[in-house]
């Protein structure tokens, strides 16, 4: 995906134009004209209050507001996510892979056949 998928958005390059996408949505995002009980406008340096208060529901009292996101746990969800990637691309390879060797076979029993 990061090599496929990502170099199409941020205009090719998210160290230079990601700043710009990003105000863009903001932009755009309030241009929408909902009503300010409607739009949050949060950060995570904000914390659990507002974001409880927006969504009516009471403070996690045993749950600490996440302090990013660590490189160990990201780069083990990528993993993981690759891994089950990678497991559907062998499989597909090879399907296709005895697909095209029974056409082959089949051709060369044809060709055979007639001869």
């Amino acid at each position: 995906m990061s090599r496929s998928q990502l170099p199409g958005f941020f205009g090719g390059s998210f160290a230079s134009n990601g700043v710009w996408v990003y105000q863009e949505h903001i932009a755009m995002v309030r241009g929408l004209g909902l009503p300010r009980e409607r739009l949050l406008e949060w950060q995570a340096a904000d914390g659990w209050a507002p974001l409880c208060e927006f969504l009516d529901k009471p403070l996690p009292a045993d749950v600490p507001f996440p302090k990013g996101n660590p490189t160990t746990e990201w780069m083990q969800r990528i993993g993981a996510t690759m891994q089950e990637h990678n497991k559907r691309a062998l499989r597909n390879m090879a399907v296709f892979g005895m697909l095209i060797i029974a056409l082959a076979s089949w051709l060369a029993y044809v060709a055979v056949v007639q001869a």
